[in-house]
């Protein structure tokens, strides 16, 4: 989880690559195990977006956590680096999930790459 302000147990990171700066727990509520792969995809509106594609047990969970989190901003870690934040907008009951935000295209497929590689979804 992540917040804009300070929460018992969470610790101030900055957003790599970024310059903002946020509240984050490290308990892991869904792992890199839930995910099967991500794919670069475009959001309703054109821009840079990724495309979570979760194992069976990882939409089990996701559907569970994002259902009681609607509102709330999650923090996505890849190797070890918070790499966004984004709000949970509503619940995630079909197995994909989709990322969106203020990052460039660039940014995006890094991501993809880095995630599909440490998954060996490559």
């Amino acid at each position: 989880m992540a917040s804009n302000e300070q929460r018992p147990g969470y610790t101030i990171e900055k957003v790599h690559g970024g310059l903002e700066t946020i509240w984050v727990s490290r308990n892991v509520e869904v792992g890199a195990g839930a995910v099967r792969r991500a794919e670069y995809v475009h959001d309703p509106y054109g821009a840079p977006a990724i495309l979570l594609h979760l194992t069976d047990a990882g939409q089990r969970t996701m559907h569970a956590f994002s259902a009681a989190n609607i509102g709330e901003r999650v923090a996505i870690f890849v190797g070890g680096k918070l790499v966004m934040a984004p709000v949970i907008t509503g619940e995630v009951a079909d197995g994909k999930l989709l990322i969106q935000g203020a990052f460039s295209e660039e940014d995006a497929k890094r991501f993809v790459t880095r995630l599909n590689s440490a998954l060996g979804a490559g």
